[in-house]
């Protein structure tokens, strides 16, 4: 069998059998400003975010950031890319910058020609060869050799109900499916630990993953690089952090928000679990959502960070009584509809009901339903500001 396949797993989109596929072959406080967002965005059915932030590491040593991200939505259309430039490369900023906005590029020219090709050593030499041209042209404008510009290559892309996936090097591409968070390409490692394959290595073309198949019940897709997976993705379990599904389903109700509340999770939270860049990239499709009720017990519990039923019951009521302006009052009433859950009454509970501040349970619900933009200000009332 030849190792240059189309990759395809059946769980992966539906109605395999309308394609002909292969089997499958063997801290510092950062400016947001400073690091320019790649983004050309018309009119879409996709919902898209992007954050990226300098490692503790370059920022000690004054090493540029060099991942680098960009995303293209128009219509039916999406790609995203990421990059990481190589460590050793002293120009690899400039290289990931180049390769995320060209691979996007390429993918949208070439969507429909490549998704109808089984020929996929094909695919992947055009592809290859049209981002190695780039690079060649980025080191004669910077005088170094190609090298000097090694990154690393993640890019989705999906058109009229289907995708393609392609991937060199170390990172990780994940997809949302039925609710779960699910691996769609793994990081690909060199022939030693803590190393793997560039754009520019002699070994990108045999090493290079190539996916392909039909979106079906896929609402979601997003890269992340390997200093975001160290905070994101625990390997050995291949499982995400949640934090990547509450922001996929914030974004289809305030992109800004979801946008603002990324940049600090990649900033502050992730950051600090490594000292390399860290970047993620997602697409989502905004018009599967619906509204927040439309969501599953499940994905509000994602979406709110709570885990108890009882609890999210006392959110959805809020959400659905603030529909229309609601004062504090009328709020604190409706907790009454809400027995407290039942404790064991030892002498400790009794003295900490005598010594301790009476805790302001209302108030805790309405701060974190404002915090995540589900609730807003309206005078002195609130007032839910997402679609029911």
């Amino acid at each position: 069998m030849s190792e240059h396949t189309f990759k395809f797993d059946p769980n992966f989109g539906s109605n395999p059998s309308r394609y002909k596929f292969s089997q499958i072959s063997p801290l510092a406080t950062l400016n947001f400003a400073q690091i320019p967002r790649q983004n050309t965005t018309a009119a879409s059915i996709w919902n898209t975010l992007q954050s990226r932030v300098q490692g503790r590491s370059h920022i000690a040593n004054g090493t540029p950031c060099q991942d680098a991200t960009h995303i293209i939505a128009d219509g039916d259309f999406c790609a995203l890319a990421l990059s990481d430039g190589a460590g050793s490369a002293k120009l690899s900023h400039f290289g990931s910058r180049a390769i995320s906005a060209k691979i996007c590029e390429i993918l949208r020219e070439n969507f429909d020609d490549y998704f109808a090709c089984d020929d996929a050593l094909k695919v992947k030499q055009d592809i290859l060869v049209k981002c190695l041209a780039t690079l060649n042209d980025l080191a004669a404008s910077h005088a170094c050799e190609i090298k000097e510009l090694a990154c690393t290559l993640l890019a989705v892309a999906a058109k009229g109900g289907n995708f393609i996936i392609a991937h060199i090097g170390d990172g990780v591409i994940g997809y949302l499916k039925d609710g779960e968070l699910k691996v769609a390409s793994d990081p690909e490692n060199g022939e030693f630990a803590n190393t793997t394959i560039f754009v520019t290595s002699k070994n990108a073309l045999p090493t290079m993953k190539l996916i392909k198949g039909a979106l079906g019940d896929i609402r979601a897709f997003f890269a992340m690089s390997d200093g975001t997976a160290a905070g994101l993705y625990a390997k050995r379990e291949r499982k995400f952090g949640k934090a990547i599904l509450r922001h996929i389903y914030l974004s289809a109700f305030d992109a800004a928000l979801a946008q603002s509340s990324l940049d600090a999770l990649i900033a502050s939270q992730v950051r600090a679990k490594t000292t390399d860049d860290c970047s993620l990239a997602i697409m989502s499709l905004g018009a599967a959502f619906g509204g927040y009720f439309a969501l599953s017990a499940a994905e509000r519990k994602w979406l709110i960070g709570c885990r108890s039923t009882r609890r999210l019951g006392v959110y959805d009521a809020i959400l659905r009584l603030c529909a229309t302006p609601q004062s504090r009052s009328a709020i604190d009433a409706l907790f009454l509809a809400f027995p407290r859950p039942r404790v064991r009454k030892t002498l400790g509970y009794y003295l900490a009901r005598l010594f301790a501040p009476r805790r302001d349970y209302p108030a805790r619900y309405i701060s974190r339903l404002l915090a995540l933009g589900l609730l807003r200000h309206d005078g002195a009332r609130y007032r839910t500001q997402i679609p029911l």
